[in-house]
C-alpha cells in the first residue's frame, strides 16, 4: 500500500474499501504493510530472503484442505471458507480448496451426526453444498476432490498449505483453526453473494411481487439434534399471519424432508430454494427479512450484508450444539449476534412460538421500513 506510487484506481479502491470494512480493516492492514516495508528495508540479505520467501509463498495462491475426516459434512463449510477467504485476502492472493472424501474414522468421530444423516444425505450435501459453496467467494481460484486421505501429497501442493499442521495423520490440524478470532473484520467477514443469474433468476420466481413484501422462513426439521427443529405449527399460524397481513412468505423447507407433508399451507412452501444454495442465497439477499431457527442454511443470510436475518431457538434445552461451550468457543453468549450481523439482525433464545415470531416481527418492521426509506 504505497502512497506514492499508487495509481488512482488503486486509491478509489482503498477508499472504498475502507468505506466497507471500516478504519479498524484499514489500521490492520497498515500495520501489515508496515511491518513489510520494514521488513525489506532490514538490509540486502534481508531483501534477498524476502524476495525468495515472497516468490515461493505470497504470490502463490493458499492452498486450503477441508478434510471431511475431521470436519463435519454440513454448512460449517461456510465458516471455514470464510476464513480461508480472509486469509488469502490478507496475503493478496486466492485460495484453492482441496476437499478430502470421508473415511470410517470420521464417522467415529461424528457419530450421532452421522448416525442420524443418511449416505445419500451425506452426498447431496457434498455435491450441493460444499462444491458450490466454493464460487461464493470472489478470491476462491477453484477446488479439487480427493477419493482419499491417501491420495494427499503436501510435496506437490503448489502454494502454501492451511492448516499449516495439515497432515492425513495429524488429527488435531484444526484444532484452533477458527473464523471467531478475527472479530476486528467487523462486517468485513460477512462476504457471501448469490450470483447475478441466480438473483436474476428468484426475482422471476417471485413473479413480481414485491421484494419489500417477501419474507422467508428457514424450516429446520432433521433427524440430528432435534431439539433445535422448527415447531412447525407455529410457523404456519406466522406464515398464514403474514400472507394476512399483506407480506408474501416463502417457506424452505429441510433438504433432509423434502418429501414429507409439512402442517402449513403448501402455496407457501418453495422447495426450489432448499435444493440450490445459489438461489437460496439470492433470495435471502432480496427478502425483507429472513426468519428461522439457528440452523446451517440461515449461515447464507447471516453472512450476507445485504440480509437482515432472525434467528430464534439459540439456546433449546437438550442440544448438542447449541451449548454454552460451543458460544463461549466462540467469544460471545446464548442469544448474542455474531461480529459479522447486519444492524438489524439479530439471534433470541426465545422459543420459536406463534406470539415470540409475531411481536418480534411486528418490532422489526418499523426499523426495516425507515432503513428503506433513507
Amino acid at each position: 500500500m504505497n502512497l506514492k506510487h499508487m495509481r488512482l484506481s488503486q486509491l478509489v479502491r482503498v477508499l472504498s474499501l475502507v468505506r466497507e470494512r471500516g478504519f479498524i480493516w484499514l489500521y490492520y492492514r497498515l500495520s501489515y504493510e508496515l511491518k513489510r516495508r520494514q521488513f525489506w528495508r532490514s538490509g540486502p540479505r534481508g531483501a534477498t530472503l524476502k524476495k525468495k520467501y515472497r516468490s515461493k509463498n505470497e504470490l502463490k495462491d493458499l492452498v486450503c484442505v477441508y478434510d471431511l475426516d475431521m470436519v463435519p459434512i454440513s454448512y460449517n463449510v461456510f465458516e471455514y471458507l470464510t476464513l480461508f477467504s480472509i486469509l488469502a485476502e490478507s496475503r493478496n492472493v486466492n485460495f484453492k480448496v482441496i476437499f478430502i472424501n470421508q473415511h470410517l474414522l470420521a464417522r467415529l468421530k461424528y457419530g450421532s451426526f452421522n448416525g442420524a444423516i443418511s449416505l445419500v444425505q451425506r452426498n447431496f450435501r457434498v455435491r450441493n453444498v460444499l462444491i458450490p459453496a466454493c464460487g461464493m467467494f470472489e478470491n476462491c481460484s477453484g477446488f479439487s476432490f480427493l477419493a482419499s486421505r491417501k491420495d494427499f501429497d503436501a510435496d506437490k501442493i503448489n502454494g502454501s498449505l492451511f492448516p499449516r499442521e495439515y497432515s492425513p495423520s495429524n488429527y488435531n490440524s484444526y484444532s484452533g483453526v477458527s473464523l471467531y478470532k478475527y472479530k476486528y473484520m467487523g462486517r468485513s467477514a460477512a462476504r457471501l453473494s448469490p450470483s447475478i443469474a441466480a438473483v436474476n433468476l428468484c426475482q422471476s420466481m417471485l413473479n413480481g411481487v414485491a421484494l419489500n413484501r417477501v419474507v422467508s422462513i428457514t424450516i429446520r426439521c432433521s433427524k440430528y439434534d432435534v431439539a433445535r427443529n422448527s415447531s412447525l405449527e407455529d410457523w404456519s399460524k406466522f406464515s398464514c399471519f403474514l400472507s394476512d397481513s399483506g407480506y408474501f412468505p416463502v417457506v424452505i423447507p429441510d433438504t433432509e424432508d423434502l418429501g414429507c407433508f409439512y402442517p402449513i399451507p403448501q402455496q407457501f412452501v418453495h422447495c426450489s430454494f432448499a435444493l440450490n444454495i445459489d438461489l437460496r442465497a439470492a433470495l435471502y439477499s432480496l427478502a425483507l427479512v429472513n426468519f428461522g431457527v439457528a440452523n446451517g442454511p440461515l449461515i447464507l443470510s447471516t453472512m450476507n450484508r445485504k440480509a437482515t436475518t432472525c434467528v430464534f431457538k439459540c439456546f433449546p434445552i437438550g442440544s448438542e450444539v447449541t451449548t454454552v461451550e460451543a458460544y463461549a468457543d466462540a467469544g460471545v453468549r446464548p442469544g448474542e449476534p455474531y461480529f459479522w450481523y447486519s444492524d438489524l439482525s439479530f439471534n433470541s433464545i426465545q422459543e420459536d412460538n406463534y406470539e415470540n415470531l409475531k411481536t418480534e416481527f411486528l418490532k422489526l418492521i418499523p426499523k426495516l421500513n425507515s432503513v428503506q426509506a433513507i
